[in-house]
């Protein structure tokens, strides 16, 4: 879906939506809504502040399965994505999310070993 958007307003405006359902925040605040708090701002301060930060972890598993997490931090640093993944795994204790993640490690190695045969 927004690969076929046009406007980048648009693109814009869906990612702050998407932040703010996702609405990473730090432990015992709530999420206040601010346009320089992106969606991949939270995605990196989640990869770094893991135990410091609330979020919702159903939108996060969304964002994982539909690879638009992946989008947003290779934009920015191909080996961001990978980190994210591992802290991910690592940290959580929800095992939805967790099986997230696995999918989708699966997934990427998946695509790498169909790409060497």
């Amino acid at each position: 879906m927004l690969r076929n958007i046009q406007d980048s307003r648009d693109e814009m405006t869906i990612n702050m939506e998407l932040g703010y359902l996702l609405h990473v925040r730090r432990k015992g605040h709530e999420f206040k809504r601010d346009p320089s708090q992106t969606l991949d701002r939270q995605l990196k301060e989640l990869m770094q502040s893991y135990h410091a930060v609330d979020y919702n972890p159903r939108v996060l598993v969304v964002l994982i399965e539909t690879g638009h997490c992946q989008r947003m931090l290779n934009a920015l640093n191909k080996s961001d994505y990978p980190k994210f993944l591992i802290t991910i795994l690592g940290e959580s204790k929800r095992n939805f999310v967790k099986e997230s993640v696995c999918r989708m490690i699966i997934k990427s190695f998946g695509k790498r070993k169909s790409k060497e045969d």
